[in-house]
């Protein structure tokens, strides 16, 4: 199936943690040629997204479904390859 992802195509990636580690654009961005935007609100871990020389934009900041303070559960992946796609076991928005 990732044989069947166009080139050069745009990705956000929410939650971009330290922009390699649980990735789901790495592969995109140096296989495919892809380009996009990179989120993520920890400033911690945006320091070390930052440091990685993406071939993307990024932004020290958080998305939400509300315009205004909520809390929300954490989303619940299941990563078997640092680097490669992963699949999201539950999403909850309180």
């Amino acid at each position: 199936m990732l044989r069947l992802l166009q080139c050069g195509g745009f990705y956000v990636e929410i939650g971009a943690f330290d922009g390699e580690r649980a990735s789901n654009t790495v592969y995109l961005e140096r296989e495919r040629g892809w380009t996009g935007l990179l989120v993520e609100m920890d400033p911690y871990f945006y320091t070390q997204l930052i440091g990685k020389s993406r071939r993307s934009w990024s932004i020290n900041a958080c998305l939400s479904p509300h315009p205004y303070v909520t809390q929300v559960q954490p989303l619940i992946c299941q990563v078997t390859t640092p680097g490669k796609l992963f699949t999201p076991l539950s999403v909850s928005v309180i």
